[in-house]
């Protein structure tokens, strides 16, 4: 099981790579029309032996996703010492990031790998570094200024297929609850709108409460938004089921109902990327289910997608973007049936300390 799925893997790394190369010319994707400048000409370098400059920004590198890169950047970097791999923290702020991005083309690094705090904060940062010649890949929470490569999740996917889930569970019937992506992050976060519009095609019966945006991804925000809503709906079968856009949010949500002392009404969680935390909380039965981000092939994708680029010179401008390439990665749904495959084959085993059963 665990060759097949590398395998697999491997193949849809190469899959990826010949997408992006056959996708010079202007291709269509949502991640936003605005504008360009004229095209430059940018010379290839030697990603094996000229002193190369990569950049990752993260959300923040408080997250347990940071552990995920580290391992995945690291071991794919042991083949090219000539790369310095710079990892900086984004601290949940869009100017933060907006001030590293300008830092990364003062310094005149070779390409930029960023989860983008900001779909519209970063545009001009993001167009300045494009200008100047770097390729720069979004992944997961993009930007509207068209740009060199977007890497996700398929996320509205898998909320239209929580929703189903969750709803067939609970006999199309009943309340739901949906903490949803940060607001800053709705237009590019599509895992709220999938759960939503899954909930309104298929459950007509299902209604939906409450929807809030949780700040910073936070499990304390979460935690905190739930209990409010706890109090709102103080009597047993006022709150059905709870989607969470990412583990974290999910399980400051679990958090809350057990505090509160509802863990026997049968609120059914959701939530999504298959953190540890969210699939020991699958395993023990105290989280319903969860998406499964494999955060380990994005990040491989995200680096051998970068090589690529600057060995061959290109970027948005140089190709003549006039849309920003998408590379949508599958997602699927983890509940108590298939959770135990997935914790065998997940590379978080990989990770010391961070999921041990």
């Amino acid at each position: 099981m665990k060759r097949a799925m590398k395998i697999i893997a491997t193949i849809l790394t190469i899959a990826l790579a010949v997408s992006v190369i056959s996708s010079c010319a202007p291709k269509e994707s949502d991640a936003g029309d605005a504008p360009v400048a004229g095209g430059i000409a940018l010379s290839g370098k030697d990603i094996r032996n000229d002193p190369l400059k990569i950049a990752y920004i993260t959300l923040s590198t408080a997250g347990i996703g940071n552990r995920m890169h580290e391992l995945a950047y690291e071991e794919q970097l042991s083949y090219y010492p000539n790369v310095d791999f710079q990892f900086f923290d984004g601290e949940y702020n869009p100017d933060r990031q907006r001030q590293i991005l300008n830092e990364c083309v003062t310094q005149k690094y070779d390409a930029v790998i960023i989860e983008a705090m900001g779909t519209e904060e970063l545009n001009r940062a993001i167009v300045e570094a494009e200008e100047a010649g770097i390729p720069v890949i979004t992944m997961n929470s993009g930007a509207s200024a068209i740009h060199t490569l977007h890497i996700e999740g398929s996320d509205y996917e898998i909320g239209y297929k929580a929703a189903e889930l969750l709803g067939e569970a609970i006999n199309g019937t009943g309340n739901a609850i949906l903490l949803d992506v940060p607001a800053e992050q709705k237009a590019m976060g599509r895992m709220g709108t999938g759960f939503e519009e899954g909930l309104a095609a298929k459950f007509p019966n299902i209604k939906l409460l409450e929807k809030p945006g949780i700040a910073n991804w936070s499990q304390e925000n979460a935690n905190t938004a739930m209990r409010d809503f706890l109090t709102k709906y103080p009597n047993p079968g006022d709150i059905n089921i709870v989607y969470g856009a990412s583990d974290d949010i999910a399980i400051g949500a679990i958090q809350a109902i057990e505090a509160a002392g509802r863990q026997d009404e049968g609120i059914l969680v959701f939530g999504n990327m298959g953190y540890p935390t969210g699939l020991q909380a699958v395993k023990n039965g105290s989280m319903f289910g969860t998406g499964f981000s494999d955060i380990y092939l994005e990040d491989t994708s995200s680096l051998t997608l970068a090589l690529y680029f600057i060995s061959a010179g290109i970027n948005s401008i140089s190709a003549g973007y006039t849309k920003t390439p998408v590379i949508s990665m599958y997602v699927p749904p983890i509940t108590a049936e298939n959770i135990d495959s997935y914790i065998e084959v997940s590379h978080w085993k990989q990770v010391p300390g961070v999921f041990t059963s």
